[in-house]
């Protein structure tokens, strides 16, 4: 009996001495690094509203031309850049007639027409172009608005065309 309880004390101390040897939990924390991304618009975002956002020429004669008057379209910068560009462009050009990037002279040929624009901060008056974008306003700062008007120009008409419709896209730029 005495050499049972030598080898079970003995087996307990020797349990003992291995117990701090076998496996412990080990607690694991969050990465040790992280990362923020920042994005951002060094430019700033261009919003642009105009109004009203149609002009109803109706019959519009051959040889002439129809002002809208200087102050019928308003043009606001709702975006967060002060300084803004207007700039406009006919993007959809009449069946059966061509634009005069240029405007007129002296003797515009037949089927054309040309398109200007009226005030605005822009000191020249631009002629609109389907080409390329042509500044007619400048220097809108956020949240203000300013005016313009066009005027259309009709050359005399070979062909008898029906209910004509154009599109101006403009759009907003920084400086």
């Amino acid at each position: 009996m005495k050499i049972v309880k030598i080898l079970v004390i003995g087996l307990v101390i020797s349990l003992l001495s291995i117990a701090p040897i076998a496996p412990t939990t080990i607690t694991v924390f969050a990465a040790t690094t992280d990362t923020v991304t920042i994005t951002f618009d060094p430019q700033g975002n261009m919003s642009i509203d105009v109004g009203p956002a149609t002009w109803n020429l109706s019959t519009m004669w051959a040889d002439s031309n129809e002002s809208s008057g200087p102050n019928y379209f308003t043009i606001w910068n709702n975006g967060t850049t002060d300084n803004m560009l207007t700039e406009a462009r006919i993007t959809t050009t009449p069946a059966g007639l061509t634009v005069e990037e240029s405007g007129f002279g002296a003797s515009p040929a037949d089927n054309r027409y040309a398109l200007q624009v009226i005030a605005g901060s822009v000191s020249d008056t631009p002629w609109v172009a389907e080409s390329v974008y042509r500044q007619i306003d400048s220097e809108i700062d956020m949240g203000q608005s300013d005016n313009f008007g066009l005027n259309m120009y009709m050359s005399n008409i070979t062909t008898n065309l029906s209910w004509q419709t154009m599109v101006v896209t403009l759009r907003g730029t920084s400086v």
